[in-house]
């Protein structure tokens, strides 16, 4: 949704190439970080040696991930 409040269009006549190209980073940048799309194998990446662990890692990492897209870097 942030993507889109930057870089969408405000008129069905403008480009929306600029967001899309901006989700698909995102998208990439998110999957090289965890390896995955899915649900399940990124809880299992956040389980601790005792059992379930937090996915606010995550959440934290993919803010970082979109926060550096949306800054360009």
């Amino acid at each position: 949704m942030l993507v889109s409040a930057r870089y969408g269009r405000l008129t069905p006549h403008e480009d929306e190439l600029p967001a899309y190209a901006r989700a698909r980073a995102f998208r990439l940048r998110f999957l090289l970080r965890w390896k995955t799309l899915r649900c399940a194998p990124l809880r299992e990446q956040v389980y601790g040696p005792g059992g379930p662990g937090s996915c606010v890692a995550v959440g934290e990492e993919t803010v970082r991930i979109l926060l550096n897209l949306l800054e360009g870097t």
